[in-house]
């Protein structure tokens, strides 16, 4: 049993498919592997993965007998994670030689902590962008505050003690209808439990070449972002009322939430302007 191991789930991703499974291949840290879940792809897809693991002891392929949902490929990687720390890997990500080694030996300095979280550098067409680690205020409220305000969704790509990934995301998965902010949700019970370590040392890297509104999902009506917003909103409060926090914290938590919520689904603003139009009869109540 490898002390670390990296689920891939992939669909068509031949393009980018390689480079993923190259940057994982050239890891300093060696007590890992690499299992890559083809979900039924149609392109090339398959037999990339199949190429490292014919080459590689560390990658293993699972096929998919059918395609299934982008959220149940994920939910299935937990069929094989037998492992102290496991990690999720798109396709078309990448991250530094040392980035196994770096998070894993920041979970092992901290037997508590669920998530080791990386620095993100986003890749667009036109520019990068390098995602600073926020800067941890000390207390039962200001930490998870703090990670609340500069969290990053590609922390999802970080490194977790499978057993608490699998648990919150099971539970975000139970609470949210729509992929919007499923991420966010299933770290949400770890950062107001203080259970996120902050590894800056590793480097993930983020590739959005295409629109991903148009290339992974489509965009939701006004209806749909308002039940997302409301629900994702309804589980966080939900949450910091289960926890020992004082009134005033959790006064604190719910007001920083509320903008986590706004910043990191839909912004606020924009909902009440598209909700005033509709009401107003300036655009239809689906549009």
């Amino acid at each position: 049993m490898a002390k670390v191991q990296v689920a891939l789930p992939v669909y068509n991703g031949s393009t980018y498919l390689r480079q993923a499974l190259e940057s994982l291949e050239a890891q300093t840290y060696r007590d890992f592997e690499v299992i890559v879940y083809n979900n039924a792809s149609k392109d090339a897809s398959g037999e990339i993965a199949e190429e490292f693991a014919a080459r590689n002891a560390h990658f293993r392929v699972v096929h998919r007998p059918q395609t299934v949902p982008l959220l149940d490929n994920f939910l299935g990687t937990f069929e094989n994670a037998d492992c102290d720390y496991l990690v999720w890997r798109a396709h078309d990500d990448y991250s530094d030689p040392t980035f196994l080694e770096v998070l894993a030996g920041a979970l092992d300095a901290r037997p508590d902590a669920a998530l080791a979280a990386p620095t993100v550098i986003t890749h667009k067409r036109k520019r990068d962008i390098v995602r600073r680690m926020p800067r941890v205020l000390p207390g039962k409220a200001l930490e998870p505050a703090s990670l609340l305000v500069g969290s990053h969704a590609s922390w999802i790509y970080g490194m977790f003690r499978p057993r608490d990934l699998e648990r919150c995301y099971r539970a975000a998965l139970a609470n949210l209808d729509a992929l919007w902010a499923i991420d966010h949700a299933t770290m949400l019970p770890l950062i107001l439990d203080r259970r996120v370590v902050l590894a800056p040392a590793a480097v993930f890297h983020q590739q959005i070449l295409e629109d991903p509104i148009k290339w992974r999902m489509a965009q939701p009506s006004h209806a749909e972002k308002k039940q997302i917003f409301r629900q994702y909103l309804a589980y966080g409060n939900r949450l910091i009322g289960e926890r020992d926090f004082t009134g005033a914290q959790r006064l604190l938590l719910r007001a920083v939430f509320l903008r986590h919520v706004s910043k990191r689904t839909f912004r606020i603003h924009r909902l009440l302007r598209a909700e005033l139009a509709e009401r107003l009869g300036l655009v239809s109540a689906g549009a």
